[in-house]
């Protein structure tokens, strides 16, 4: 047995290994500064080059490109890291023998057993470690011009297997050419004096493709709930939403397809426009006018833009124009702009945003999104459970609990309860009139005191009694430039909705239409002092104003109270929204 084992090993065809071919050992399209000396002797003045001319220099090993400081060194094909070295300074100068003449530098072994060297590169940009695998195109560091060098760039240089030197005698030239001993081992060798091609042989490497969204003119106005950290528009408000894709592959793509969504049905495109960088400023693109793309102003909710394809190292990008609508403070919607690249030809394909592409060969995935709020500086509704719906309101002293509760709004608890609102914009002079709608558990004396500063500072307060059940509690003019309330009492209540509203018109329980405050002509009396003014309440049952005493006070610090006329109105369950 032990026979007939040895004889069927025997019989066994050695393995062999197919040819290592390369890729472009860098990113970008920089090209040849100098040639390998193909006659392979150092020392008898030849500096001929693979094509038969003078571009090499006598006993060159290797290949020179010209990288400024600071570009990407790749891996040119799969392989192990067999050793580096990453202690040379980042000029080194003609003669320098640090790294052994070479440098900083990364030596790369091949399945075929050959090597490859990638030299004079930047002191602390080496980015692998000896065992690694490397996949091509991978990232190995960036070029300097350390070592034996005149100035930036990469020295790339391929050794035959077996061989223990990287000098002339145990290197190899792989272009082909008239003066070339050797078959290309380039995977595609290009022009004379240009870059190689980008393609990998097993065509694994991944590619730097990415996709970006950028807003502008809108700032996160509202820093607190689920707001925070989100570009706030406000109604009618007009600003651009940016998808940019960035070719960075080292080769062009082709046949690029970029897919966007509007999730937020608050915000409308009326327009847009693609560009190009490809000449250094942006300008608009071929792809802006091709007929399959979208009407201009008839973009939709969603849709796909062709863009065509992309050089290497250039961006294009969708400047889309929208309007924001209504607001979507305190309403649980979907709030999202999104894009995803649908194709890049043999590189790239995604059928909808958030599954996981069909096939990727890209550093990483292709889609972005980007919140957007509609907020109003004018009011304010509590209709969700969820806490962050609350958007800052809390308690703004210890005792009180405050918490959404579904369908009641704003719960707040404690026997003596103090809520405080987050900053907003400034309240405008011709939407001051503040509404409040409140439901209380018992009748309560409540005090409301506003700050015309961020840093809460109060700058008036005015009293008002909610009774039990359902309130609407209209608190008059001069609200412009508040900035923050406090909402002082002693015992349970919801708070449903705050408005800052022009005009005056209320809601109407009985019929649940809008109907007019009656005019009631209040009388505060001579002097300075008007800190009192009387209650007005609108009578469920047949309509009438009655004027019921002095219950409610008020002190607007140095602006008189003569508007600060108190409506308190109590009314159904059901209300209108507008």
């Amino acid at each position: 047995m032990k026979r007939l084992i040895f004889l069927l090993v025997f019989l066994i065809p050695a393995v062999g290994f197919a040819q290592t071919k390369h890729a472009r050992p860098y990113q970008g399209s920089f090209g040849v500064t100098a040639y390998y000396d193909t006659d392979k002797v150092k020392g008898n003045g030849s500096d001929e080059d693979y094509a038969c001319n003078a571009f090499a220099y006598d006993g060159h090993g290797g290949t020179d490109y010209g990288l400024p400081l600071g570009s990407t060194v790749i891996a040119s094909a799969a392989g192990t890291v067999n050793r580096t070295n990453d202690s040379c300074p980042d000029y080194g100068g003609l003669g320098s023998t640090c790294g052994g003449y070479l440098g900083n530098w990364v030596e790369l072994k091949h399945e075929d057993g050959t090597m490859t060297m990638y030299a004079h590169m930047k002191r602390g940009s080496i980015a692998v470690s000896p065992g690694q695998t490397v996949t091509c195109g991978q990232r190995l560091g960036q070029s300097a011009s350390s070592g034996n060098s005149s100035g930036p760039h990469l020295h790339w240089g391929n050794r035959v297997a077996g061989s223990t030197t990287w000098g002339i005698t145990g290197t190899r030239d792989i272009h082909q050419g008239g003066c070339s001993r050797n078959n290309s081992l380039w995977v595609a060798q290009g022009a004379y004096k240009a870059a190689p091609g980008a393609e990998c042989q097993d065509d694994n490497r991944p590619r730097d493709i990415d996709l970006r969204i950028n807003v502008t003119e809108l700032e996160d106005k509202l820093t607190q709930g689920s707001s925070a950290e989100r570009p706030d528009a406000l109604p009618e408000q007009t600003f651009e939403v940016r998808l940019r894709i960035n070719n960075k592959a080292g080769e062009a793509i082709r046949d690029v397809v970029l897919a966007y969504e509007i999730a937020n049905p608050n915000l409308v495109a009326v327009d847009y426009v693609i560009e190009s960088n490809v000449s250094g400023d942006w300008a608009v693109n071929d792809a802006d006018s091709d007929e399959n793309n979208p009407a201009k102003d008839a973009m939709g909710a969603s849709g796909d833009l062709t863009m065509y394809a992309f050089a290497d190292g250039e961006s294009k990008r969708v400047r889309i124009t929208m309007v924001a609508m209504e607001p979507t403070l305190g309403v649980e919607v979907e709030s999202a702009v999104r894009g995803f690249v649908r194709n890049v030809q043999g590189l790239y394909a995604q059928g909808s945003f958030g599954a996981e592409p069909s096939e990727s060969r890209t550093d990483e995935k292709l889609e972005v999104q980007q919140h957007i709020d509609v907020l109003t500086d004018d009011a304010w509704a509590f209709e969700s459970e969820e806490p962050e719906m609350a958007e800052g309101w809390a308690p703004c002293e210890g005792g009180t609990e405050a918490f959404m509760e579904a369908g009641q709004g704003l719960a707040v608890r404690g026997s003596e309860t103090c809520l405080e609102s987050p900053v907003w914009t400034d309240i405008a002079a011709d939407t001051n009139e503040l509404l409040l709608e409140i439901a209380a558990e018992q009748s309560l004396d409540f005090t409301l005191e506003w700050s015309t500063s961020e840093a809460f500072e109060p700058a008036g307060n005015a009293r008002f009694t909610a009774e039990s059940g359902r309130n609407a509690v209209y608190l008059g003019e001069g609200w412009a430039g508040a900035k923050r309330l406090r909402i002082r009492t002693s015992g349970n209540y919801h708070l449903t909705d705050l408005r800052f509203q022009p005009g005056t018109p209320i809601v109407d329980p009985g019929t649940d239409d809008d109907v007019v405050r009656p005019d009631v002509d209040v009388d505060l009396g001579e002097g300075d002092d008007k800190s009192t003014t009387p209650d007005a309440v609108y009578n469920q049952e047949d309509g009438r104003m009655v004027i019921s005493g002095t219950g409610g006070g008020c002190n607007a610090a140095g602006a008189g109270a003569s508007w600060m006329a108190l409506l308190l109105v109590a009314f159904g369950v059901r209300r209108r929204r507008e």
